[in-house]
This record gives C-alpha cells, sequence and structure tokens, in this order.
C-alpha cells in the first residue's frame, strides 16, 4: 500500500514537470472584449486556462464559461481546443506543434 502511495506522488510530480507542449497555429485563438468585457475577468479566465492540465478540467471551464457568459464564441471555441491539443501532445511527449502555412479564410 505504501508503495502504491509512493508510485502515484512520483507520477503527479512528473506530471507537473513535464513541460507544456508548445503549439503556434495560425487561428484567432482569444477571448473577446464582447464576451467578457470586464479586464480583470478576462485576466483571470486566462490564467485559469493555463493551468488545466487534463481534459477534465478543459470540460469543466467550457461547462462554467456557458453557464457564466452564455454560447463561447469562435476564437475562444479555438482557444479551447488547442489547450486540448496542447494537453493530448503534452501526454504523447511532444514538445513543438507548429505550422507555418497562410491562414485561411474561415478560420
Amino acid at each position: 500500500m505504501l508503495d502504491e502511495a509512493v508510485r502515484e506522488l512520483r507520477d503527479e510530480v512528473k506530471e507537473e514537470e513535464e513541460p507544456a507542449t508548445e503549439v503556434n497555429l495560425p487561428l484567432n485563438a482569444y477571448i473577446p472584449d464582447f464576451y467578457i468585457g470586464d479586464e480583470t475577468s478576462k485576466l483571470l479566465t486566462y490564467k485559469r486556462l493555463s493551468k488545466i492540465r487534463n481534459v477534465e478540467e478543459l470540460t469543466d471551464m467550457q461547462e462554467e464559461l456557458k453557464d457564466r457568459y452564455g454560447p463561447i464564441p469562435g476564437p475562444l471555441t479555438n482557444l479551447l481546443q488547442i489547450i486540448g491539443l496542447k494537453i493530448m501532445l503534452t501526454r504523447m511527449r511532444m514538445k513543438r506543434l507548429e505550422y507555418t502555412g497562410t491562414r485561411s479564410s474561415y478560420m
């Protein structure tokens, strides 16, 4: 039982020490002013988004945003999808994903 607890703690430390994958995509990915107008609330939301480390936290955050501010606009949807992609790529131990092509008109 003690061995199992020690293994779990080591796994948690490894996850925290793992640097997040860098994702650079030509997408509009931000919180629009019309969605969260208060700058303090917006900065706190960005801070919370930056700390998300698993899909469950991401899903909870999406639901909270919908409940609090209404339907999620496109640029914020892009940001949330990028966070989900970073979570997946970090678990795969990928260090970086970058797209250097041109931006499409529908993004």
